[in-house]
C-alpha cells in the first residue's frame, strides 16, 4: 500500500512539474511576442522578425497554436513593413486559419486587417473586401464594438482608396459613433485620422488638417513612431492642398526622414510621391521630377503597383509643364497599360456584389433572430397551456415529424446537389455557410446560340424556351459524363468549368472533348440554333453568392477571357486561347487562327479546335 502512495506521488509530481514547464514555456513565448509588438512600433523589422521567428518556433514544439499564430503575426508584419507582401500574406493567412479555429474575434479581426493592407498594396481591392467583411461579420456576432469600429475604419479607408466616397462616409461615421462612447485613445486616433483621410479626398482641407493636428496630440511618439511619422505626411498634404507650401515642406520632410531611419520603404515611396505631387502643384518640374522617380524606384523594389501607377502618371505631367512632349507621351502609355492589368470593370462590379451579399445577410440574420425570438416565445406559451395533457399527441406528432423531415431532408440534399458540387453543398450544411476559394489550374466553357435575338423573334415563348430546354438538357449530360461542373445559364449562354472542386489533371482535354460532343450535337439535331463556343484557361475564384436564392459562381480574369473567346468564335467553332491550347496540342487537332482583337484584351492569339488527334 506505501508502494502504491509513493508511486502515485512521484506520478503527481512528474506531471506537476511537466504543466509547470509548459507554463513556463507559453509565458516566455508570449513575452518574446510582446517584445516583438513593441519592435513593430519602434519598426525594427529585424528584430521583430527575430522574436517572431523564436516565438514561431517554440510554440511548434509544443503545440501552442495561439503562440503560433500570433508569431506569424509578427513575422508577417515585419516583412510587410520591409515591402515584401507575398511573403507576409503567406504568414498572416497561416495565422488567420489557427484564428478562425480558435474562435477569436478580436484575434481573427486584427488578421483580417493586416491582411486587407497587403492587398491593398497589390492593388488587390476585391480580396482586401472580401477579408474586411469577414471579419465585420465574425465582430457583430461576437458584438465587440472595438472590433466593428475597427472593422469599419479599415472599410472606410479602403472605399477611399477604390474612390467610393459615399460608402466611406457612411462606414466613417458609423465607426466615430462607435468609438466616441468607447474609452480607447487607440480607437480614436484610428477614427480621427480616418475621417482626416476622408475629408482631404472630398476637397475640405481645413477639417481635414483639424482632424491630423488632433491625431499629432493623442499620439505618443516614442511609443508609437509608425503612427507619428503616417500623421506627420498627412498634416503635409493638408497645408499643401492650402498652398501653405512652407508649412507641407518642413511636415513632409519630418515624415520622410522618419520613415527613411524607421526603414519603412512603402511609405518612404508614398511619401516622396506626396512630395513630388506638391512640386508639380507649385510649378517646380525638375524637383517633382526626382521624387517622383525615388518613388518609382522604391515601388518597383518592393512591388508596389498602386504606386507605379501613379508615378507614371504624374511623371506624365510633370513633362508636360517642362513641354518634353515625347517623355511625357512615354510615362501616359506605361501608366495605360498599367491600369488595364490592375483594375477593371468586372472587379468593380464583384466588390458592389460582395457588397451587396454582406448587407444582404445581416438584413437576413437580424430576420431570422427576430423570427426565432418570436418562435420561441410563442412555443413557451403553448407548452405552459398545454402542459402533459397534450404529451401523448406531441410524442406521436415528433416521429410523424421526423419521418417527414427525413423525407424533405432527402429532398433538399437532392436540390441542393442540382445547383452546386456536393463538397460545397456539405460544407454549406455542416457550417451554414461556404468559404470562397481560388483555382489555380481549371478550364472554363462558354457556349452561346449564334443569332439568338433574331431566331427569338421568329419563334413563340413556348416554342423558345421548348428549344432552348432540349439543348440545355442534352448539354448538361455531355457536361456530366466528361467530369465538367454546370455553374450557371444567362439566357442562352451557358457556362461549365473543369477543375474544381477537385483539382483535374487533364481538365483542359475534358472540356475540349465536351466541347466537341456538344458541337456534334448541335449539328446531328434538327436544331433551329446553332452554337458558338469558348474557352480559356487559368485560376479562378469559386464560391457560394447570395443567401437567398443562392447561386455557386465563379469570378476572375479566366471566366472573362473565356467569355471574350466566345465572342470572337464562329458558327460551329471551339475557340481557345494560347492558354489552352498549350496544354491540348498534342491530343487535339488545332487551327492557329493568328492574333485577333478581343474587347478590353487587345490581340489575342486564338486556334480552333478540330477534333481528337488519331494517335497510331
Amino acid at each position: 500500500m506505501r508502494i502504491l502512495i509513493v508511486i502515485t506521488l512521484v506520478i503527481s509530481l512528474a506531471f506537476t512539474r511537466q504543466a509547470f514547464a509548459s507554463s513556463a514555456d507559453t509565458t516566455f513565448i508570449n513575452a518574446l511576442i510582446a517584445q516583438a509588438g513593441e519592435c513593430e512600433k519602434l519598426a525594427n523589422c529585424e528584430l521583430e522578425m527575430e522574436l517572431g521567428r523564436k516565438a514561431y518556433v517554440l510554440s511548434q514544439a509544443i503545440g501552442f497554436s495561439k503562440g503560433v499564430s500570433a508569431a506569424c503575426m509578427r513575422i508577417g508584419s515585419a516583412y510587410f513593413n520591409l515591402g515584401v507582401g507575398d511573403t507576409a500574406l503567406i504568414y498572416f493567412k497561416e495565422a488567420y486559419g489557427i484564428r478562425k479555429e480558435l474562435k477569436n474575434p478580436k484575434e481573427v479581426t486584427s488578421t483580417c486587417i493586416a491582411m486587407s493592407y497587403v492587398y491593398v498594396s497589390t492593388a488587390k481591392y476585391d480580396s482586401a473586401y472580401a477579408i474586411l467583411f469577414d471579419a465585420l461579420r465574425i465582430n457583430q456576432l461576437a458584438k465587440d464594438d472595438i472590433g466593428i469600429a475597427e472593422t469599419y475604419i479599415e472599410l472606410g479607408n479602403l472605399s477611399i482608396e477604390y474612390n467610393d466616397l459615399a460608402k466611406a462616409k457612411t462606414y466613417l461615421m458609423e465607426a466615430d459613433k462607435i468609438a466616441s462612447g468607447l474609452q480607447s485613445n487607440a480607437i480614436n486616433i484610428q477614427s480621427s485620422s480616418a475621417l482626416g483621410n476622408y475629408f482631404f479626398n472630398i476637397e475640405e482641407y481645413k477639417t481635414a488638417l483639424r482632424y491630423f493636428l488632433k491625431v499629432n496630440t493623442l499620439t505618443d511618439t516614442e511609443r508609437d513612431k509608425t503612427m507619428y511619422a503616417s500623421n506627420l505626411n498627412n498634416i503635409g498634404l493638408s497645408y499643401s492642398a492650402l498652398t501653405m507650401y512652407k508649412e507641407a515642406t518642413a511636415y513632409f520632410e519630418k515624415g520622410l526622414n522618419a520613415y527613411v531611419k524607421l526603414g519603412m520603404r512603402y511609405d518612404e515611396g508614398n511619401t516622396c510621391f506626396n512630395i513630388g505631387t506638391m512640386y508639380n502643384n507649385m510649378k517646380m518640374p525638375d524637383s517633382a521630377i526626382y521624387y517622383f522617380n525615388r518613388s518609382l524606384s522604391i515601388s518597383r523594389e518592393i512591388d508596389d503597383k498602386r504606386h507605379i501607377l501613379l508615378s507614371y502618371q504624374y511623371l506624365a505631367d510633370a513633362y508636360v509643364l517642362k513641354k518634353n512632349f515625347q517623355q511625357a507621351y512615354h510615362y501616359q502609355l506605361l501608366s495605360n497599360q498599367l491600369n488595364d492589368s490592375i483594375l477593371n470593370e468586372d472587379k468593380m462590379n464583384s466588390i458592389v456584389e460582395m457588397q451587396t451579399k454582406y448587407e444582404t445577410e445581416i438584413k437576413e440574420q437580424q430576420i431570422y433572430a427576430l423570427n426565432n425570438q418570436n418562435e420561441n416565445r410563442t412555443n413557451q406559451r403553448n407548452g405552459l397551456i398545454i402542459g402533459t395533457i397534450l404529451l401523448s399527441v406531441l410524442l406521436c406528432t415528433v416521429v410523424i415529424q421526423r419521418n417527414a423531415v427525413k423525407r424533405e431532408k432527402l429532398k433538399s440534399d437532392h436540390l441542393l446537389l442540382n445547383i452546386i458540387p456536393s463538397e460545397i453543398a456539405d460544407e454549406l450544411k455542416q457550417t451554414g455557410g461556404a468559404v470562397a476559394k481560388q483555382y489555380n489550374h481549371v478550364t472554363v466553357l462558354f457556349t452561346d446560340f449564334v443569332n439568338f435575338t433574331g431566331l427569338s423573334e421568329q419563334m413563340s415563348p413556348t416554342e423558345l424556351v421548348t428549344e432552348i430546354h432540349k439543348n440545355f438538357t442534352a448539354f448538361d449530360s455531355i457536361i456530366e459524363a466528361n467530369g465538367l461542373e454546370k455553374i450557371k445559364t444567362i439566357g442562352d449562354a451557358y457556362l461549365a468549368v473543369c477543375g474544381l472542386p477537385h483539382e483535374t489533371p487533364d481538365h483542359a482535354q475534358r472540356v475540349a472533348k465536351a466541347a466537341l460532343e456538344i458541337v456534334e450535337y448541335m449539328s446531328q439535331q434538327s436544331n433551329k440554333f446553332t452554337v458558338r463556343i469558348g474557352i480559356h484557361s487559368g485560376p479562378v475564384v469559386a464560391g457560394i453568392v447570395g443567401v437567398k436564392k443562392f447561386a455557386y459562381d465563379i469570378w476572375g480574369d479566366t471566366v472573362n477571357t473565356a467569355s471574350r473567346m466566345e465572342s470572337c468564335s464562329e458558327a460551329g467553332k471551339i475557340n481557345i486561347s494560347a492558354a489552352t491550347y498549350e496544354l491540348i496540342k498534342e491530343e487535339f487537332n488545332c487551327d492557329y487562327r493568328g492574333k485577333i482583337n478581343a474587347k478590353n484584351k487587345g490581340e489575342v492569339d486564338m486556334y480552333f479546335v478540330e477534333g481528337v488527334i488519331a494517335h497510331r
